[in-house]
């Protein structure tokens, strides 16, 4: 999957997140960007290593209602969520 990448200005630092700070001394940039969702994506060749065979948009709304049915249960991605939510 393939979109157009964001340029710096459409990119802001909302925060960072630590996964486990008994564990980890670094902690991980959090950004927002602001693409155009309308965008069409378009396959490409897969890169070695990588693993995200496709994607799908989701709207905040149906977001919400995925992390209330533990459909999404990574805590560093519910942690960005959250600091992405905060920034909306």
């Amino acid at each position: 999957m393939r979109i157009k990448k964001p340029s710096r200005k459409d990119l802001k630092l909302i925060g960072r997140i630590n996964p486990n700070t008994a564990y980890y001394v670094s902690t991980y940039p959090v950004y927002m960007a602001k693409i155009n969702t309308k965008e069409r994506i378009v396959k490409r060749k897969k890169e070695k290593g990588e693993k995200i065979k496709k994607g799908k948009w989701y709207s905040i709304r149906v977001v919400k209602k995925m992390i209330k049915k533990n459909k999404i249960f990574c805590a560093a991605t519910l942690a960005a969520l959250n600091l992405a939510f905060q920034h909306l």
